[in-house]
């Protein structure tokens, strides 16, 4: 969580599936928490299909215009 906090003026962007059976998505629940505690700007995206690393392949067209439209409004500050 450390790290997180230590973003705080930096975007930062999270994305966890509900359906991850390796890693519960109350993790990334908490990481966004503990950074907006900290005053850091994030974006979350919690869909309910993929497993672990698999939110690409389960979402391929949404997964691609959020990463980019995060980039798209972060990049320009």
């Amino acid at each position: 969580m450390e790290s997180i906090r230590a973003a705080s003026g930096r975007p930062v962007y999270i994305v966890h599936s509900r359906a991850d059976t390796r890693i519960d998505s109350t993790q990334g629940e908490l990481l966004a928490a503990s950074a907006r505690a900290a005053g850091v700007d994030v974006t979350t995206w919690f869909p309910d299909r993929g497993e672990h690393m698999q939110v690409q392949a389960a979402y391929p067209q949404e997964f691609e215009e959020r990463l980019a439209g995060f980039f798209e409004e972060n990049l320009q500050r």
